[in-house]
């Protein structure tokens, strides 16, 4: 899950980085950057990424670990899912620390036929 910022729409090294690692790809957006200047309505990390969340604000944040987890078990795990798991965990623990998700925000991952609670 990334917020790219003023990387999103400038640096094709972002992207490229993004498309060499075997991990979903989730582009986050606080603002609805097709409302802004031209020049933020092209993204080069859209191109390799599986979902895109623009203008939702903060609640595009849970709603992105949502979608990483659905993608997660549809993909039904791969090798590296407990390194994915402990990342998101990571990314969630950081964006709540920081004010970025609403307390009561209920986000889940399931993993090997079992919920783990991430909030």
């Amino acid at each position: 899950m990334i917020n790219g910022g003023a990387l999103t729409h400038t640096s094709i090294a972002l992207r490229d980085a993004l498309a060499a690692v075997a991990l979903p790809v989730i582009e986050v957006h606080l603002s609805n950057v097709h409302r802004r200047a031209e020049f933020r309505h092209h993204s080069y990390v859209s191109a390799v990424a599986q979902v895109v969340v623009a203008g939702a604000g903060i609640d595009g944040y849970p709603f992105a670990v949502r979608q990483l987890a659905r993608i997660l078990r549809l993909s039904g795990g791969s090798s590296g899912l407990l390194d994915v798991r402990w990342r998101l965990d990571l990314s969630f623990f950081w964006l709540r620390r920081r004010g970025l998700v609403p307390p009561k925000a209920d986000v889940a991952l399931e993993r090997n036929d079992r919920l783990v609670k991430l909030a």
